[in-house]
């Protein structure tokens, strides 16, 4: 106890138990370093998705059909629809780049997932696509 009557934590923490300031504390440390670093590695890793597929990625051709990226981030497809492969209005989306295989298409979104569409026969174009924090495709 200090001369004051109050004991060393009260007067560090601010209560008995410290929990109150101990948890502003954090709060306050989670808000200057970690929130800015992760939104920075965030904007990092979208960054280097639109580098890396800014090159080659706009335009790809599969067996029968083709797609291409749209100016809105969007996809247009063309050709052969026997599997699904060229869904007649595109694909909407946030896009950056697209690929397309023997029967199906996929594209990365600006978060990273992956959006499938065409045959799946073995996996390769699953429907519910691909979450991810991937930076091209292939």
């Amino acid at each position: 106890s200090l001369s004051t009557g109050l004991s060393w934590m009260e007067c560090s923490f601010g209560s008995e138990n410290g929990s109150a300031s101990e948890e502003s504390i954090a709060y306050k440390v989670m808000r200057t370093v970690w929130v800015p670093w992760q939104r920075e590695r965030r904007l990092v890793r979208e960054q280097e998705r639109v580098l890396a597929t800014r090159r080659s990625a706009w335009l790809d051709a599969g067996f029968q059909h083709a797609v291409a990226m749209r100016p809105d981030g969007g996809v247009a497809c063309w050709g052969s629809d026997e599997f699904g492969q060229t869904p007649p209005d595109g694909v909407d989306g946030d896009f950056v780049a697209t690929t397309a295989g023997s029967f199906h298409s996929m594209a990365l979104r600006r978060n990273g997932n992956v959006v499938c569409w065409g045959w799946n026969n073995s996996g390769q174009a699953p429907p519910d696509g691909v979450p991810g924090n991937f930076v091209a495709i292939a």
